[in-house]
């Protein structure tokens, strides 16, 4: 996230703690999973609270620590994702008809993913919506700018952390160009961002991000600003 939302959100809320490096321990396991051919399971970026709110998953991963969030293709071609509470990596690749593989040390990347080209990019932002937020702080939401346009390079396979950096914003893929992200730098009580990213084609992303600001003795503020970055040049 970039400082100009701090900035902006300030204005109404007290001073945020900084976000830490999660813990080994913390970070949730991540399976790509294909029926017949077995799951690649890795160590992923984001502790169980993170994934949960990238996720929308309302406590089920959180609640339950030391699992797998499984990205799986149904019969149907159709992708979803589940928590998978029962198994370990070799039992999980075993049960979707690997051999037996244990957790890897890169994540794998999904079929059919776009692969963005180098070059000038340019983000713009949509119009804002609000909920329960102060009318003083409508203006300056629009007219912020959440992350700076200019050229890009992107590691190969991609990873959404080269299109909006974020040092403290921590990213998992739920499907073939879906990425979800999350940023909550005081846990459950502060300051919480959840950001949704569609790669469209290799020169064109879309995507949601969505604040939730608690102001004391007040509802909490929601933001849901859309965006768009594009490619415009080498």
């Amino acid at each position: 996230m970039r400082r100009t939302l701090s900035l902006a959100l300030a204005l109404t809320l007290p001073p945020l703690a900084s976000a830490q490096a999660p813990a080994a321990a913390d970070r949730v396991d991540w399976a790509l999973c294909l029926s017949g051919e077995g799951c690649h399971v890795c160590e992923s970026s984001l502790t169980h609270a993170q994934a949960d709110q990238a996720l929308g998953a309302l406590g089920l991963i959180s609640d339950a620590p030391g699992h797998t969030v499984t990205v799986m293709r149904k019969n149907d071609g159709n992708w979803t994702w589940y928590y998978d509470t029962r198994r370990p990596a070799r039992e999980l690749d075993r049960y979707f008809g690997g051999p037996g593989r244990a957790k890897q040390s890169a994540c794998a990347t999904l079929p059919g993913d776009h692969v963005p080209r180098d070059g000038q990019w340019s983000v713009a932002n949509g119009k804002a919506t609000l909920k329960n937020c102060p009318a003083a702080l409508a203006g300056q939401v629009q007219a912020m700018q959440m992350f700076r346009s200019g050229p890009v390079t992107f590691a190969k396979p991609f990873r959404a952390a080269d299109a909006l950096p974020g040092k403290d914003v921590a990213w998992l893929q739920s499907g073939p160009n879906q990425h979800v992200g999350s940023f909550a730098p005081a846990g459950k009580a502060g300051l919480r961002a959840r950001y949704a990213l569609t790669v469209e084609s290799p020169e064109r992303m879309a995507g949601t991000l969505q604040v939730f600001a608690p102001i004391p003795g007040q509802p909490t503020c929601e933001v849901a600003m859309p965006f768009t970055y594009r490619r415009t040049g080498d």
